[in-house]
């Protein structure tokens, strides 16, 4: 899990994704979405292989210059359910690939360029993404507004090892707690509650990879009762234990 949102190509190889309990598999040229705290795994099942991935903040595609293409949600591809997200045919597979090279070719040369580059060729793909898809009919696209009225709410949770109650970021947001669960969840794709837990679980993951701590500290210090606590959301999450995971990435 983490923060930002992902947006990825597969360069080469085969590919097997996995995102709260749909299982894709991806070859060179196929495209995917990944939400912001969404627990996901991979796997390469041919080798050699390489992926470009683009790691996008929510702010991001909620900037003024893109919130003024009304047609295009940008971050509607990112919340839907997985198995609803863009699959493009696989006659847009060499576009992408060619668009990902051109990516690639310009981080190869310094220059002031670079970054701008970047970014038009990434929202040239995620134009090209969309281009044969359309959101679930149920899927109600939020307000321009959204993303900028719960993005206090978003930095009191990045900000706090504790979890930050319902009621607290509502006031944050000048929100009843109803209208700013609604808001909330049109924003982020999924409740208040459950984007706090993963940024937790995430943070927790993360120590748990790169230090020696020992699981009951880690628990403590993202306010989770107890060691079983964590453990109980952690497995949920992760499908194993915490010692388990740490053994994984050694």
């Amino acid at each position: 899990m983490h923060y930002a949102l992902e947006f990825g190509v597969l360069l080469a190889g085969r590919l097997r994704r996995l995102s709260e309990g749909y299982e894709r598999l991806l070859e060179p040229g196929d495209v995917w979405f990944q939400g912001a705290w969404e627990p996901h795994a991979y796997e390469f099942l041919i080798l050699p292989g390489a992926a470009l991935s683009f790691g996008v903040l929510p702010q991001v595609l909620h900037a003024e210059g893109l919130r003024n293409h009304a047609r295009y949600d940008w971050m509607v591809p990112f919340v839907v359910p997985p198995e609803s997200r863009p699959c493009p045919p696989a006659a847009r597979r060499r576009e992408f690939l060619s668009l990902a090279g051109k990516v690639i070719a310009h981080q190869a040369v310094a220059g002031h360029d670079t970054s701008l580059w970047r970014h038009l060729l990434f929202l040239e793909m995620m134009l090209l993404a969309r281009q044969e898809w359309a959101p679930p009919s149920q899927t109600d696209a939020p307000p321009p507004e959204a993303y900028s009225r719960v993005s206090r709410a978003v930095g009191l949770v990045l900000a706090s090892a504790r979890p930050v109650h319902l009621g607290e970021a509502a006031r944050a947001c000048d929100l009843s707690r109803s209208a700013f669960c609604r808001l909330f969840r049109a924003a982020m794709g999924m409740s208040f509650s459950r984007y706090c837990l993963r940024h937790r679980l995430g943070v927790a993951a993360e120590q748990l990879r790169h230090t020696d701590a020992p699981a009951k500290a880690i628990a403590a210090a993202w306010g989770f009762n107890d060691a079983s606590h964590f453990g109980r959301c952690f497995r949920r999450h992760y499908e194993c234990t915490p010692a388990q995971y740490r053994e994984r990435q050694t």
